[in-house]
């Protein structure tokens, strides 16, 4: 048997030949494996599902609704029958007492007495009880008690008229409470206000001046610019021209009302004699047309505002009108007079 003999080209190509057989025939074999492998795998979680187990990553709280139960219980309280006290005072220690009779008043005397103005003076006095006699101040949680020269009342938006005219600056000096001492109750005034209050000034005689032309809060900058807007205050019984917001031209009496009313307030102080008068000339304001145009005024606001007025040195005729006026008029307001 004869031996074949290649030439070492032939051998060589032979062997490359081997090695890819091999390598393809290897690389099967692991595709098939793998393919075996993974289809037992399958087919194993198939028929044998892995138990479900159930696990909270984190603790999840649901906050309580306070503001709700709150509001719930408040309303449950409000149901509640409020307790009343019925029980009357009485004493069984035995005692003797009775009144002194009445003294008899002849009847022209009690013709002359109008019972109104017997209440309205009571609850003048109690008002300037409350106060402190002639100085201002306010109390209360909420800053809006205000007391001025003896004129207790409530409000937050608070407008204060001076009527520095002559007659006025003269009849204050009589009755010890010069114009200098009317002027440092308002400073009292300004700095008691709470920051709850707002607040203008104005003063008056046929010209005027605002301090500023919207209330502004009671706030430690406005206060000092009231401050210093009062140092223009006049106490000669003329109105300045360099004071700031000076409006020339005898505007009168109800002009100035206009102007304060515009400020939408609801307290109203007013300090004057009464005696109004229309532009420069002598011509008297007829206190029908005053009480008509207050009303006017009011009518103009959301509710009616307080008007208090502070009688200096009036006339006879000028305090019963302005008294009629404003009890009438004025929203509850209060009248009082300084005395000479």
């Amino acid at each position: 048997m004869s031996q074949v003999i290649l030439d070492p080209q032939t051998v060589a190509k032979l062997r490359r030949r081997k090695i890819i057989i091999s390598v393809i025939v290897a690389s099967i074999a692991v595709h098939l494996l793998g393919g075996t492998l993974a289809g037992i795998w399958i087919v194993a979680r198939y028929l044998l599902p892995t138990p479900a187990t159930f696990e909270v990553k984190r603790e999840i709280r649901i906050a309580a609704e306070d503001r709700q139960h709150r509001m719930n219980m408040d309303e449950f309280d409000a149901l509640k029958p409020k307790p009343t006290f019925q029980d009357k005072m009485s004493t069984e220690r035995p005692m003797e007492f009775s009144l002194p009779d009445l003294p008899a008043m002849p009847l022209d005397v009690l013709s002359a007495i109008n019972p109104s103005d017997l209440v309205a003076d009571q609850l003048d006095s109690l008002s300037a009880a409350a106060g402190d006699g002639t100085g201002a101040g306010i109390g209360g949680s909420r800053g809006e008690a205000i007391s001025f020269l003896g004129v207790t009342s409530t409000g937050s938006r608070v407008v204060l008229l001076f009527d520095i005219s002559k007659t006025v600056n003269n009849a204050a000096a009589r009755a010890n409470l010069p114009m200098e001492a009317i002027r440092d109750k308002v400073v009292e005034l300004i700095d008691s206000a709470g920051i709850n209050t707002t607040f203008s000034l104005g003063q008056f005689a046929r010209n005027y001046a605002f301090f500023d032309k919207e209330l502004l809060p009671a706030s430690d900058p406005n206060k000092a610019r009231a401050k210093e807007w009062l140092k223009w205050f006049s106490t000669t019984g003329s109105l300045n021209r360099g004071t700031p917001d000076y409006v020339p031209g005898s505007a009168g009496f109800l002009v100035v009302l206009e102007e304060a009313f515009k400020l939408k307030p609801d307290l109203v102080y007013i300090v004057s004699d009464g005696g109004f008068y229309r532009g420069a000339g002598s011509d008297k304001i007829p206190y029908d047309e005053i009480n008509r145009r207050l009303r006017e005024l009011q009518e103009t606001l959301p509710e009616p505002a307080t008007v208090n007025f502070i009688g200096v040195g009036m006339k006879p005729d000028d305090r019963k009108e302005m008294r009629s006026i404003i009890r009438s008029r004025g929203g509850a307001g209060k009248f009082r007079e300084l005395e000479n």
